[in-house]
């Protein structure tokens, strides 16, 4: 998935900065001592490092495609916030032409954000819940 960094972490290597682009492997995931994922991303000229959701952006228009799909064949969006407001998680549950249910899942605050822009364009309702 190719994602963009939008946090400098040039300390770590010098080509880690704003606007770098590169690749995330999602099957390496990996989680801190205080359990925020991290995502293996390789960018070119730099070694492959664990960076957390939170310090990119994904650019993969292949993701953003699936994911409008998602929200187009959409059934029910709901978007959790902790009971002083912050964000938890968004899901999705949508069921395609085949009658067969998917649910998407996000725990990451920007691509909920985006989500949620993507989901007024077409007019779907999106349930805020406390939890």
């Amino acid at each position: 998935m190719r994602v963009k960094l939008i946090k400098d972490l040039s300390q770590y290597d010098k080509h880690l900065v704003v606007g770098a682009e590169g690749i995330a492997r999602e099957e390496k995931i990996t989680f801190t001592a205080w359990e925020q994922p991290m995502v293996e991303v390789k960018i070119p000229g730099a070694v492959a490092l664990p960076i957390g959701w939170n310090a990119l952006e994904i650019i993969d228009k292949k993701f953003w495609k699936d994911r409008e799909r998602d929200i187009k064949q959409a059934i029910k969006i709901i978007l959790v916030k902790g009971p002083r407001g912050g964000f938890k998680y968004m899901r999705i549950w949508s069921v395609n032409r085949s009658c067969v249910e998917r649910i998407y899942t996000t725990d990451i605050k920007h691509e909920a954000e985006k989500l949620v822009l993507i989901a007024e364009q077409y007019h779907k309702l999106v349930i805020e819940e406390v939890q």
